[in-house]
């Protein structure tokens, strides 16, 4: 039997805020263990799986030959609601002691006790059967009822997930062939005893499916990866395939979680090469609905959380990140670090309890857990990367592919040899850091209706924001800068390198500006009035047109403007004390009317189209009857009978009778009135 050491670490010492941070460690005959999940009982405690490393001790085997055995070996722990530990179990084959085993997942049975998933590794290959995955069955108290072993070839087949259905039944996924580039995606399902209903491998070039999730109108949907590109497949409760799609992503390691959200599905899928993550959301169909991508991230954890996402993994195994964002997968809070001094630390599992989330995997040689609050996280838990954790687009191609179906399955009974272990505890701390100060600077106290205000926070590129408005986060507001359009009370959270900070709030005042709402006119001449009506035409300090000043009449509703004599066209603007502008429609000026009168006058005229030059009178008359002068101007008419003149702006528009005279001349008189416009030729030759 093994040998038992009992060893009881002391804390070093704890920190403030900190519930708890626990490594979990064996004695020294025992190497490097390791959980890689993580699930809450019906009784409020929680069970983690992993594996532990043994060093070498004298076995006989089941033929009654010695050996040693140096490998890893199933570790499973419960504890209750307080995290005291109620036992612990290691399991391991007898079929041969060269076979490393490690704990996957695992899952609590309805009638109480668990299901164990977990796979098997032969480093010297001498399992010439294969290497298979393992359901083992316990009782409540870890005791085995069963174990099975399933193989799809005779090659490394690897399991990553597993499910109980409503009816008990057990559905397996994972990779056949799993180190080879032939390798496929394989799915088996097992009633409650562990006896084999179905198994299936499915057509494809290096692909292998990791999580899985019951769809809401019945079967499965499966998440995983076809060579590079993400694959998302839905079968039915007989592993029939009834949609595969497929996803080009930058996120070559395919999908690591698929979780039911709403109406579709959402997958957490990585490239661990580019050490980034991407958040990909479909809908019913598999069609992309919306992709977020996260750097410096290796996700390990996605949760929906009300009207919430909560990611967790790891930062080039340096440090455990974990963030909350919305729906769309925008970053809403802060992102929390957890690191461990000297140590790399690598999390594999989390799940959510409330606003407690509690994290597993491995730190240096020792099983760890930690438990953090999500609003708030661990006091020292920090964000110091160069490059800040951002949301960022992505895109998608779609292909589909079709499956074959095959059932290569082995099926084999295997014993497993239970052993009570003592686990003991030891916290470490996180770290420390300084809050940034958070501060809004705004360019002004207040904003003009209708118009914005930009507010902007103390920024620093290692920072993260959130702004919140009348006490309410703004989705999506994340930068360090914020437009704001409404009077209302906004303030901002900096996120620096460990922890954040409020600003005061303020409140930008709305500032009344002048509106127009209807001008008399569009078009005007120089010096012709144009009335407008509005409010707020008090308290105005200018009114210009090309900003030329304008003279104005005002109440608080109307304004008489005269358009000054240098005007071109172009908006009338009015601007108040405050500042605030207002703006008529362009007004279009209209050019000065000329008139040219051509006239051989008797008495002045000498024949062959020349005259003497003299003074000529031109006057325009109303058409009433009596007609009544209304213009006159004198005029030189040249001596090849041509007299130009201005016409007053006032005169535009109008018909007028015109009339021509000298001081030795009858009065000549058109025979029609005539339409004032910019340019009027009356020719008097050839009446």
């Amino acid at each position: 039997m093994k040998k038992i050491l009992w060893l009881f670490l002391l804390p070093l010492f704890s920190q403030a805020q900190v519930t708890f941070n626990h490594f979990y460690d064996y004695d020294a005959n025992y190497g490097p263990a390791v959980f890689r999940n993580i699930i809450q009982t019906a009784d409020g405690g929680y069970a983690m799986i992993g594996s532990l490393y043994f060093t070498p001790w004298t076995e006989f085997d089941q033929n009654g030959n010695e050996v040693f055995n140096y490998t890893n070996d199933i570790v499973l722990v419960k504890t209750d609601a307080n995290h005291n530990i109620q036992w612990s179990k290691v399991f391991y084959s007898l079929i041969d002691f060269t076979y490393e085993e490690a704990g996957i997942k695992l899952k609590e049975k309805p009638g109480g006790g668990f299901v164990l998933l977990t796979e098997t590794e032969d480093p010297l290959n001498i399992y010439y059967l294969g290497r298979p995955a393992n359901l083992i069955s316990t009782d409540a108290t870890g005791n085995v009822l069963w174990t099975r072993s399933f193989s799809a070839t005779t090659g490394y087949d690897k399991p990553f997930d597993f499910i109980i259905d409503t009816d008990n039944s057990i559905v397996v996924v994972g990779s056949s062939n799993f180190n080879v580039s032939s390798r496929k995606p394989w799915a088996f399902k097992t009633d409650s005893t562990g006896l084999l209903l179905w198994g299936n491998t499915y057509t494809t070039s290096n692909g292998e499916f990791r999580s899985i999730t019951k769809a809401a109108s019945g079967g499965y949907v499966i998440a995983g990866k076809r060579s590079t590109d993400v694959m998302l497949m839905r079968m039915t409760s007989a592993g029939t395939n009834i949609w595969t799609r497929t996803y080009t992503t930058a996120a070559a390691e395919g999908a690591q979680v698929v979780i039911n959200n709403g109406a579709g599905y959402a997958m957490l899928v990585n490239n661990t090469t580019a050490g980034s993550c991407q958040l990909l959301q479909t809908d019913s169909s598999g069609n992309t609905t919306s992709v977020k991508s996260y750097l410096q991230l290796n996700g390990v954890s996605l949760i929906r959380n009300g009207n919430s996402f909560l990611i967790t993994g790891n930062q080039t195994t340096s440090a455990i990140l974990s963030f909350t964002t919305d729906l769309i997968g925008n970053i809403t809070g802060n992102v929390r670090k957890y690191t461990v001094p000297t140590f790399f630390v690598t999390p594999y599992d989390a799940i959510l309890n409330g606003t407690d989330q509690y994290i597993c995997g491995n730190t240096g040689s020792e099983a760890w857990l930690i438990k953090t609050d999500i609003n708030t996280g661990f006091s020292g838990g920090c964000f110091n990367s160069t490059t800040t954790l951002t949301a960022q687009s992505a895109s998608f191609n779609f292909a589909t592919i079709n499956p074959s179906v095959n059932n290569l399955f082995m099926e084999e009974d295997i014993d497993a040899l239970i052993i009570d272990e003592y686990i003991s505890l030891n916290e470490y701390p996180i770290c420390s850091c300084t809050l940034a100060q958070a501060d809004i600077t705004t360019p002004a106290s207040g904003f003009c209706s209708g118009d914005s205000i930009v507010l902007d926070a103390t920024t620093n590129p290692a920072y993260q924001y959130q702004w919140y408005k009348n006490g309410s986060i703004i989705p999506g507001a994340i930068s360090s800068s914020l437009t704001v359009n409404q009077q209302a009370s906004y303030f901002v959270s900096v996120t620096s390198i460990c922890g954040s900070d409020s600003s005061l709030a303020v409140t930008p005042v709305e500032l009344p500006k002048p509106v127009v709402n209807t001008i008399s006119s569009d078009s005007a001449f120089v010096g012709d009035t144009i009335h407008v009506s509005g409010s707020n035409f008090l308290n105005l300090s200018s009114v210009t047109i090309n900003a030329s000043a304008i003279f104005n009449v005002q109440d608080n509703n109307h304004i008489d403007v005269v358009i000054p004599t240098n005007a071109f066209s172009a908006p009338i603007e009015f601007v108040s004390n405050n500042g605030c502008k207002g703006y008529s429609p362009t007004i279009v000026i209209r050019n000065p009317s000329t008139l040219k009168v051509f006239a051989f006058i008797e008495g002045l005229y000498l024949g062959g189209g020349q005259s003497i030059s003299d003074s000529i009178v031109v006057t325009l008359y109303t058409t009433a009857s009596p007609p009544q002068p209304v213009f006159s101007i004198t005029e030189l008419l040249s001596s090849d009978g041509i007299a130009s003149a201005e016409l007053p702006f006032f005169l535009s528009g109008n018909y007028y009778y015109l009339t021509v005279k000298t001081w030795n001349s009858i009065e000549t008189w058109t025979r029609d009135p005539i339409l004032i416009e910019s340019l009027n030729i009356i020719n008097f030759t050839g009446q």
